[in-house]
């Protein structure tokens, strides 16, 4: 560092306590939200929504085509969910449907009214995008998928044919488990000549018609099978979301507890450490990151780890400072490190705290053993003992 920083006053002798570092944990909170908000949140739900849309497209052509035949119990139910799906996403369907509402629309577009609509209604997603938790998506997602299930047994024989092949392309998301082969076996047999070639209704002369119910009874339970599975990971996804913010505020609401003491017989402020200690951190994670091997490929799960390891990379610091001066105040380690409590030294020992994690834990080993040296030792000379095989009797 240039000489002349530390000819600053105050910059040796006295502990330098930011007093922005309130305003910082804020800002840093705040950037957290919005990214998660507008990287995370706002495209999961983009998504959900584009889904719905197709999911409601598709209804109408089935509508439509299903009027001849008579087929509206399993399209009501189709609708149904459908509609309880755009309720959670705030999709408006009624609309989007035909010969509905457009023109209606677009004449009160320049109205008073409609406009402070718009602002209420934008003002209203902005704030859910900001505390948004992924429950309405998570919900949205699996009555789409029951409302997909559902109109199987509205697709024609070509339909369900295709689908069943794409279903075999489909089979990684349940790994190579006993699952996987199950499903193997019974969707070529499906997809075999002559309708279901070893399975039920082979040899009873079933028609076409027979065949075609059984392979739409088979792809439906393989799609609730299937959904389950991709439904599982996307509520894992969204949990590890929430409790990585759940974290990362109550780290955040620490380090603003910690650097508001007044500890005057330490040689830097927790101010000091915590931001030393966030900049190692941030570093070793982005460190981690550009030598990966290959990024992650989620719903977002992987800004967690880069937004929670500067905080804890600055809760670290001000752990590892304390339990570094304990460990030299009890002399359980040499004396030539103390004049790393003291600055410049300690500067950088607060930045190798955030940076490494094995540095912290090797520490707290070390207290553990000087403070309790002979626990250790009859703990390890019992398990010794343990291990030892006894001496055959004597004849």
């Amino acid at each position: 560092m240039p000489a002349f920083v530390w000819s600053w006053p105050g910059f040796r002798e006295e502990p330098w306590e930011p007093s922005w570092l309130p305003v910082f944990l804020f800002g840093y909170l705040l950037v957290f939200l919005a990214v998660r908000a507008w990287g995370i949140a706002r495209p999961a739900r983009a998504l959900a929504r584009a889904q719905l849309l197709g999911l409601w497209a598709e209804y109408g052509a089935r509508k439509r085509a299903s009027e001849e035949r008579r087929e509206e119990g399993p399209l009501e139910c189709v609708r149904l969910l459908l509609e309880e799906a755009a309720s959670f996403l705030g999709v408006d369907l009624g609309s989007r449907t035909e010969g509905g509402n457009g023109a209606r629309l677009e004449a009160q577009r320049g109205s008073t009214r409609e406009w402070w609509r718009i602002r209420r209604r934008c003002a209203t997603e902005l704030l859910s995008l900001l505390v948004w938790a992924g429950s309405g998506e998570m919900a949205a997602w699996r009555l789409m998928h029951r409302a997909e299930r559902r109109a199987v047994h509205l697709m024609s024989a070509e339909e369900v044919r295709v689908r069943l092949l794409q279903a075999q392309a489909e089979l990684d998301e349940f790994g190579d488990g006993e699952l996987a082969a199950f499903w193997q076996e019974w969707l070529v047999k499906a997809l075999g000549d002559g309708g279901w070639p070893g399975g039920p209704g082979a040899g009873e002369g079933s028609g076409e018609a027979d065949a075609l119910v059984n392979q739409r009874a088979l792809l439906a339970s393989f799609l609730a099978h299937y959904f389950d599975a991709r439904d599982n990971k996307f509520d894992s996804l969204l949990a590890l979301q929430n409790r990585g913010t759940f974290l990362l505020v109550v780290g955040l609401g620490l380090a603003f507890v910690l650097t508001a003491l007044e500890l005057p017989a330490l040689q830097a402020s927790f101010g000091v450490a915590f931001l030393l200690g966030f900049l190692g951190g941030g570093l070793s994670r982005l460190v981690r990151e550009v030598s990966a091997g290959r990024l992650p490929t989620d719903y977002g799960a992987y800004w967690v780890p880069l937004f929670l390891a500067p905080v804890l990379g600055g809760l670290a610091a001000i752990g590892g400072y304390v339990l570094f001066g304990a460990l030299v105040g009890a002399e359980i380690i040499g004396g030539g490190v103390s004049r790393l409590e003291a600055p410049p030294g300690v500067y950088g020992l607060l930045f190798a705290f955030g940076f490494s994690e094995r540095l912290l834990r090797g520490l707290t080993r070390r207290l553990e053993q000087g403070l309790v040296p002979q626990q250790v030792h009859s703990e390890a000379a019992a398990r010794k003992s343990q291990r030892r095989p006894e001496p055959p009797s004597p004849a």
